[in-house]
């Protein structure tokens, strides 16, 4: 039995504002087959039925009506921004900040945008560097903190030289145009992509090392790979994949994203070597009033939400 995503309770409620599977889909960008597979997911879960079908459209039955308001309350609580407030502080001060691209662009803007409802005196600067860059940037002290996507394994022995706290994992997804054959798979066989053109990174970018190692740790030697394109950002990768130009692999927060934009179909790797664990990182040496409590702040959000960040997953809603 497969537990239900974020975005099947999302569907559930549009069903239900629109009384039609079809209209719903329509609105959500997707397939009746799709929103009507869900439903079919949700009920299998519950083992209860949700709706009655008939030919004017789809109703709530009592058992349905109590799942709904289970999917409300979901909702509710992750688009609520009180779920990551902070203590109030008066300190002042200034928190340099390197990163990645999809911690940087993704998950810090809503970390420090909630900080600093409460702590309106700590200002933010962020940069967004590569992992070896901003690790640089934190042991030559040009910043205070670090948030990186870890693609490559080595690099944890590098990190263990400072303080680290694994805030999320997020994985990867393959993404092909709405229209591309790999889109009515549910799920892919890497091995499967080397018959298909790929939109990759570019050579020294962390998306690349990544996919790099995702191919080669399943005995595929990365430059046998048919590379069509390669481009600066997962944000220009979809873009293009949307266009046709070819497939690709990005993290989950880029795809999901792009797929609830209706420009790409997010479809999971069958395999168990796709997760990547973001961290933040900092010095071991004592650091400002400033940064402890902001360091304090996304530790407790951590452990609330257990790795599961409101953040990244208001994304895949």
């Amino acid at each position: 039995m497969k537990e239900p995503k974020i975005s099947d309770f999302r569907t559930l409620l549009e069903v239900v504002n629109t009384k039609s599977f079809t209209k719903a889909a329509q609105n959500l960008k997707t397939t009746t087959v799709t929103v009507m597979n869900q439903m079919d997911k949700l009920e299998d879960y519950f083992t209860v039925k949700i709706f009655e079908r008939n030919v004017k459209g789809v109703t709530l039955t009592d058992e349905g009506r109590q799942v709904v308001n289970v999917a409300r309350k979901i909702l509710e609580i992750l688009n609520s921004p009180r779920i990551i407030t902070s203590p109030r502080t008066e300190t002042k001060g200034h928190i340099r900040i390197a990163a990645n691209e999809v911690p940087g662009e993704h998950i810090l803007p809503c970390l420090v945008s909630n900080f600093k409802t409460m702590n309106p005196h700590i200002e933010f600067s962020l940069e967004i560097l590569n992992e070896f860059l901003s690790l640089e940037m934190l042991e030559s002290k040009r910043v205070d903190l670090v948030s990186i996507q870890l693609t490559r394994e080595f690099l944890k022995e590098r990190i263990q030289g400072f303080d680290s706290v694994e805030i999320a994992r997020d994985r990867f997804f393959v993404i092909s145009a709405p229209s591309h054959e790999l889109s009515l798979k549910e799920r892919i066989e890497i091995n499967e992509l080397i018959n298909y053109p790929l939109i990759l990174g570019e050579e020294n970018s962390d998306l690349n090392f990544m996919i790099e190692d995702l191919f080669s740790s399943h005995e595929i030697d990365p430059k046998k790979l048919n590379i069509k394109l390669r481009l600066g950002k997962s944000t220009a990768i979809t873009m293009g994949v949307s266009q046709g130009l070819g497939v690709s692999i990005v993290p989950g927060i880029v795809a999901m994203k792009a797929e609830r934009a209706g420009l790409i179909k997010a479809i999971p790797l069958n395999t168990s070597r796709d997760e990547v664990p973001i961290y933040i990182i900092r010095r071991k040496e004592k650091s400002s009033q400033a940064l402890d409590y902001f360091w304090k702040y996304v530790c407790l959000v951590k452990e609330k939400f257990r790795g599961n960040l409101p953040c990244i997953l208001r994304l895949m809603i």
